[in-house]
């Protein structure tokens, strides 16, 4: 968790947490450390510690999470501050992300292609894209998917045998 501290022993203004190596409060932190703010990070499992401690295994709610954060980083000085990020490792974050989401269209558009291939007679062109999958698959029928298993399927409310 990430706590912004004043710089002067001054009561301490409300923080934010966020997970220790996490994303969901990363970019706070980054603003508050930016913004001149004394920010330290709160390793996730020092703040469950001293609320199991605090509280003796009590239900976890935000407003005592936010209080045991707080109170860890208030009382321990061995805790790591939170530096402002230069615009090298920015611009590698925003890389790797994006060619996360490059390897996940990739993978997404893969899957796509085999499940057209399996239900077209002809198999799907490559170059797909969700455009030509949409056109491809308004031209599938029922029949073409019932070839792929070997029979036809019966209409709803035919008789299924001579009973």
């Amino acid at each position: 968790m990430a706590v912004a501290l004043p710089a002067s022993p001054v009561p301490a203004r409300a923080g934010r947490g966020r997970a220790s190596g996490g994303f969901s409060g990363t970019s706070l932190a980054q603003q508050l450390a930016a913004a001149g703010e004394y920010v330290v990070d709160v390793p996730s499992t020092l703040s469950a510690r001293a609320r199991l401690l605090a509280t003796g295994g009590d239900r976890k709610t935000d407003a005592k999470d936010a209080l045991h954060v707080a109170q860890v980083a208030l009382l321990r000085h061995d805790l790591r501050p939170v530096v402002q990020e230069d615009q090298t490792t920015i611009l590698r974050l925003l890389t790797e992300r994006r060619d996360d989401l490059v390897h996940e269209r990739t993978r997404v558009l893969n899957r796509l292609h085999a499940v057209l291939r399996d239900l077209l007679p002809g198999g799907a062109p490559t170059g797909l894209s969700a455009d030509k999958a949409a056109a491809l698959m308004k031209g599938t029928t029922s029949s073409t998917s019932s070839s792929r298993t070997g029979g036809t399927r019966p209409r709803p409310g035919a008789s299924c045998g001579a009973w």
